[in-house]
């Protein structure tokens, strides 16, 4: 079995750049395995700062990743930002 090219190049950019931390295997009810890599950062990066010449696989994938609400919590947010505003 081969790794999708993008977790393959997450892993080997973390394994290369940053220190492993720790890491751990477990077994979930359905028989399928979790496993849980920890790695602290050589150099601690904010998302567009100037000096930011190592940059983190992880960064890209937040910045492009992102869960659409659901029209429930669309609802919930118009109903709070009414009730703010007239308070207001």
């Amino acid at each position: 079995m081969e790794l999708p090219p993008a977790l393959s190049r997450m892993l080997a950019s973390s394994c290369e750049n940053d220190q492993l931390k720790n890491w751990s295997v477990y077994e979930e009810r359905d028989g399928v395995y979790t496993f849980k890599i920890r790695f602290i950062p050589s150099k601690v990066n904010h998302i567009g700062s100037a000096d930011s010449d190592v940059q983190s696989p992880v960064k890209s994938v937040h910045n492009n990743a992102f869960k659409q609400k659901n029209d429930k919590q669309l609802l919930r947010d118009r109903n709070r930002f009414q009730d703010w505003s007239e308070n207001v």
